[in-house]
C-alpha cells in the first residue's frame, strides 16, 4: 500500500494543472455549501426571532374575535383586565413573564396635514426583557414606566424632520369607536433594524396608549415568553385551561400567516438548497470524471506494466481521496472561517435584496449562522461525492483492454 500511496502523490505533482482545477473544483463546492447553509440558518432564524419579538410572542393571548379580525386591529375586543391575567399566567410552569401590548393605527398631524402611521403600547420594563428596542435608541432615550413621551423609528422621523423634545399629537379610534387625541413628547429615537419599522413605527407606555383609545387596564393582546420555545404548543393548552371563555391563546405556530410564510419559506430554501447540492455535485463530478478519462492511456500503460487491476483503482481512488481530501478541508474550514466572521459582522440585506423584502419581519442586517456541523457535513459532503464519482469511471477504465487504452487519443 506504501507504493500506491507514494506513487499516487508523484502523479499528483506531476501534473499541477489537473491537481489545481480538481482541488479548486471541490474547495469552491464545499465553500459555497457552507456559506449558503449558513446564510439561510441566519436569514430564517433572525426572522423567526423577530416575528417571536414583534408579532407572537412564544404564546400570544387576545379575544377570540380578536384573532378573528386581527388584519383591522379592532380595539373593542381586548383583553380586560389584563394585568390580572398577566398575574396567572406567570404561576404557570414553563413559562418566563408575561406582557401587555396595544396596537393601533394613529393619524399624526403634523404642518397641518394628516399621516398614517402605527402605534405601540408596551410596558417598557417588561419589554426589555421581550424585546432589543432598548438597545436600538440612537437618540435620546428609552421609556419609563411613568413615562408620557414617545419613541418613533429614524426612518419615519428623518422622513418628517422629527427630533427629541418635539411634541406630537396622534388621533386614534378608541373602544367605544369614538375620535381621541392626545399629545405626546418625542423621548427616544430608534433604529430597529427593520426597514418597515423603522418608517412607520411609534412606541409609548401602554398607559399613555390605554388612555388614549379607553382601554382602562386592558390590552389588546398578552405576549408569553416560555423558558423552552419548542415547549409552546404544550403550553399553549395549560394557558387556555385558565383563561376565561372569551380569550383564546395561540402559540407561535398556530398563529398560521406568519408560522405558514416562515414553513412555506423554509421548504423553498430547502429545495434550493438540495438543488445547490446538486450543482455543487456536478461542478465536483466533471472535474473528476475529466481527469480519470483524460488518463485511460496512463491506465493501460499502468496494466501493460504489470500492475494489476486492484492496485490501479486503488491508485486513482487513493488520488481522488487525497486531492477530494484537500480541497474539502480547505472549502469547508474557508467556510466556516469567512461564516464565522459574517456572524459578528453581518450581511446587509438592503444591499443584497432592495426594498424587495421590506414588509417583511427580516432585519436590515443579517447574522450568519456559522455551525460545525454544516463544516463537518459540507467536508463530508465533498469526500464522498469526489471518491465516488472517481471510482465508477476508474473502476470502468481498468476493465478495458491495456492495448485499446493505450491507442486511445
Amino acid at each position: 500500500m506504501k507504493h500506491i500511496i507514494r506513487l499516487s502523490f508523484k502523479n499528483i505533482f506531476r501534473n499541477k494543472r489537473r491537481t489545481f482545477l480538481t482541488i479548486t473544483a471541490v474547495f469552491f463546492a464545499t465553500f459555497l455549501v457552507v456559506m449558503f447553509k449558513s446564510f439561510i440558518g441566519g436569514l430564517w432564524g433572525s426572522t423567526i426571532n423577530n416575528v417571536i419579538m414583534l408579532e407572537t410572542g412564544h404564546i400570544r393571548v387576545a379575544h377570540k374575535k380578536f384573532f378573528e379580525k386581527e388584519k383591522t386591529q379592532p380595539l373593542e375586543y381586548y383583553v380586560e383586565d389584563a394585568g390580572k391575567i398577566i398575574s396567572q399566567l406567570e404561576k404557570l410552569k414553563g413559562v418566563d413573564f408575561a406582557t401587555p401590548r396595544i396596537k393601533t393605527p394613529v393619524m399624526l398631524n403634523l404642518n397641518e396635514k394628516n399621516y398614517y402611521t402605527q402605534l405601540l403600547g408596551v410596558d417598557p420594563e417588561k419589554e426589555k426583557r421581550f424585546n432589543v428596542i432598548h438597545e436600538k435608541i440612537v437618540d435620546g432615550e428609552y421609556l419609563s414606566s411613568d413615562s408620557k413621551g414617545i419613541m418613533v423609528g429614524s426612518g419615519f422621523a428623518e422622513k418628517f424632520d422629527l427630533h427629541t423634545g418635539q411634541r406630537i399629537t396622534l388621533l386614534s379610534q378608541t373602544v367605544y369607536n369614538s375620535i381621541s387625541v392626545e399629545s405626546f413628547k418625542i423621548t427616544g429615537i430608534f433604529t430597529y433594524g427593520i426597514k418597515s419599522l423603522d418608517e412607520r413605527l411609534m412606541v409609548a407606555p401602554i398607559a399613555r396608549v390605554q388612555d388614549l383609545v379607553k382601554m382602562e387596564n386592558g390590552a389588546s393582546e398578552v405576549l408569553i415568553l416560555l423558558y423552552d420555545r419548542e415547549k409552546s404548543l404544550a403550553v399553549e393548552d395549560e394557558v387556555n385551561a385558565v383563561l376565561p371563555p372569551e380569550y383564546i391563546a395561540k402559540s407561535w405556530e398556530s398563529q398560521g400567516n406568519y408560522y405558514n410564510m416562515i414553513k412555506i419559506a423554509t421548504q423553498i430554501y430547502n429545495v434550493v438548497y438540495f438543488f445547490f447540492l446538486l450543482l455543487a455535485s456536478f461542478v465536483i463530478i466533471n472535474t473528476i470524471l475529466i481527469s480519470v478519462y483524460e488518463r485511460e492511456r496512463e491506465i493501460g500503460a499502468l496494466t501493460a506494466l504489470g500492475m494489476s487491476q486492484g492496485e490501479v483503482l486503488s491508485l486513482f481512488v487513493t488520488e481522488a481521496g487525497i486531492l477530494s481530501v484537500t480541497g474539502s478541508l480547505l472549502g469547508s474550514l474557508s467556510g466556516g472561517l469567512i461564516s464565522w466572521i459574517l456572524s459578528k459582522v453581518g450581511i446587509n440585506t438592503l444591499a443584497l435584496f432592495g426594498d424587495t423584502m421590506s414588509d417583511m419581519n427580516i432585519s436590515n442586517v443579517i447574522y450568519l449562522r456559522a455551525q460545525w456541523q454544516t463544516v463537518i457535513f459540507s467536508f463530508i459532503f465533498g469526500f464522498l461525492v469526489s471518491i465516488l464519482f472517481a471510482s465508477i469511471p476508474a473502476f470502468k477504465a481498468v476493465k478495458v483492454d491495456p492495448i485499446k487504452a493505450l491507442r486511445s487519443t
